[in-house]
């Protein structure tokens, strides 16, 4: 009955009308940041290398995107079409993603490390005005300079607490410039491609793609305890399935941009997790900037939306 019920559901929204899935696809990006705000609060809490956690992590969703691959049954790309590079490229931006931004939770606050790799939409807004012909209205782009500017002070708090951090920041923004390639190709691959076939091949490719930068680096630091494979499974469940997959689903009907200014709603949930869970209580100018962040992500979703209701 279960399954029949599944079936029933997914062959309603297959048929729902464009419109419909237009509106669903604003509050899918929320709850989508609301997932990922987990990830970072879970790489604490392993004892494993950066590089094991991000590994185990794109390995579970991978397989946890077959059955969801399987209830659709979309078509794959095919060996030669262009698509399946642009999936396999994708795929290659997201494993060194989380290669390096998790890698810096080792050694870095929370609030700074996930502050720097939601720093993407500087990198998406440049790259989507020149490869996917984007343009933002004027709010919008006040509203990302004021979520940055938030995003920014942030970070600069963070970098005061000591220069054990530095390693750590680089490669959190390195993990932001990775992660606005991925968000770029997946806005491209969209336009022709369902989320299912699409995900499938970028999460397999970036767990390859992990699994192989550990081999050459470090291949013992992939043997880790149960209680570390467990939470990078929840992981790869609550972050990569529920939170990255919907964010790709998204991509078809918003811009690359608003789901990456969206992204910047993460800092927020991760410093208040970190807070109760770990003690790292922001400080008053943490507290205002977070408070900016999010007029910012407001002023740029009301400007954004209202732009594109104007081009469509």
């Amino acid at each position: 009955m279960g399954s029949v019920r599944i079936d029933t559901l997914a062959q309603r929204f297959r048929t729902a009308d464009a419109s419909d899935k237009m509106r669903l696809a604003r509050p899918a990006v929320y709850i989508a940041v609301l997932s990922v705000s987990f990830s970072a609060i879970l790489v604490r809490l392993t004892d494993a290398s950066g590089l094991a956690v991000a590994f185990y992590r794109m390995f579970f969703s991978s397989l946890l995107m077959i059955p969801v691959y399987m209830l659709q049954r979309p078509r794959l790309p095919s060996l030669r079409s262009p698509e399946l590079r642009l999936c396999i490229l994708s795929g290659l931006f997201l494993g060194f993603h989380f290669a390096t931004w998790i890698t810096s939770l080792k050694f870095t606050s929370v609030a700074s490390s996930v502050t720097l790799v939601t720093t993407q939409p500087l990198f998406v807004a440049a790259l989507s005005s020149l490869f996917l012909g984007e343009r933002l209205s004027k709010s919008a782009v006040a509203g990302m300079g004021l979520a940055i500017l938030g995003s920014a002070a942030l970070v600069f708090q963070g970098m005061a607490i000591g220069s054990m951090h530095l390693a750590g920041d680089l490669l959190a923004l390195a993990g932001a410039a990775f992660a606005s390639g991925y968000l770029i190709l997946g806005r491209l691959v969209r336009r022709s491609l369902r989320v299912e076939s699409y995900a499938l091949v970028a999460y397999v490719t970036s767990a390859v793609t992990i699994g192989l930068v550990c081999a050459v680096l470090s291949p013992e630091a992939l043997i880790v305890s149960g209680r570390d494979l467990a939470i990078t499974c929840a992981m790869a469940l609550v972050c990569t399935i529920i939170g990255h997959t919907l964010f790709n689903w998204s991509l078809e009907f918003v811009s690359a941009s608003f789901v990456a200014v969206m992204i910047l709603g993460e800092p927020v949930g991760a410093s208040l997790w970190a807070a109760l869970l770990f003690r790292e209580i922001p400080t008053a100018v943490q507290a205002a900037a977070c408070c900016a962040l999010l007029a910012g992500i407001l002023v740029f979703a009301r400007g954004e939306a209202a732009h594109s209701g104007k081009t469509q």
